[in-house]
Order: C-alpha cells, then structure tokens, then sequence
C-alpha cells in the first residue's frame, strides 16, 4: 500500500489510497473525513471495494461510455467505411437507411438517437447541396 501511496500522481486515486491506509491503521471515520475530505458513504464505498475485490479494482477508473456496447469500435469502423466506399460512388445515403442497415448487418436493435452518436463518433456528417449558390445576387 505505501509503495502505491508514494508512486501515486493522480489527486483521486491518492485520495483513495491514503483513504484506504487510514482505516487500515485503525483510524475512525471521523478522524479520515476531518483528514482526506471524503464523503462518509464514498469512504465506506472505497473501503468496501479495497476488502472485497483489492487495491486493482479500487483504482480502476470506471468513467467513460460504451457499457451498454453491442457493436465494437472496430466493427463500427469496418461498418462505415464500407458505406463510405458506396457514397463515394455516387449513391445516395440517408440516416434512415444506415440505421436499419446498422441493425440488420449487427443484428441488434438500437433507438435512432444512439445512432446519432455512433454517426459522430465515427466522423460522419450530413452534407447537403445548397439550392442556390452563395455569390448569387
């Protein structure tokens, strides 16, 4: 534990440890909220996890999406360059038509505004002619 106190550059996860190193030195849960500032029920939430699954699972850093994921980073990305391929060939692609191809291809079934996101997050834009040229008078 204090090599991974001494080692630690990361304000939270030192917080978790010194934390951690407090109870184990027999320190009340008074005495540790007065010294690190950590809530009650997150210092009863850290010690927990430092007895039941260890010092690993305690720093692990569970921010960050893709929980719910049905489709890997790399199958989206194989997914849309593929489709990219097709558009540059002249053919026309709406959403509409990704997302139901993105559910058949994956065979899953995810809301159109999720769609969205994965449309973002794999760089793909709507682009749209303009009716009339912008320099025309």
């Amino acid at each position: 534990m204090e090599k991974h106190l001494t080692q630690e550059t990361d304000t939270k996860h030192y917080r978790k440890l010194l934390t951690v190193k407090l109870w184990g030195q027999g320190k009340s849960q008074h005495e540790i909220l007065e010294i690190t500032g950590t809530p009650q029920s997150t210092l009863q939430r850290w010690v927990n996890t430092y007895k039941t699954q260890g010092i690993k699972q305690l720093l692990q850093d569970r921010r960050g999406g893709r929980h719910h994921q049905t489709v890997t980073a790399t199958q989206e990305h194989e997914f849309f360059k593929q489709v990219e391929a097709e558009a540059n060939q002249g053919y026309f692609v709406t959403v509409h038509e990704l997302w139901c191809r993105f559910n058949q291809t994956f065979d899953c079934s995810i809301a159109k505004s999720t769609f969205y996101s994965v449309l973002k997050r794999n760089n793909w834009r709507k682009v749209t002619p303009r009716k009339i040229h912008p320099n025309t008078n």
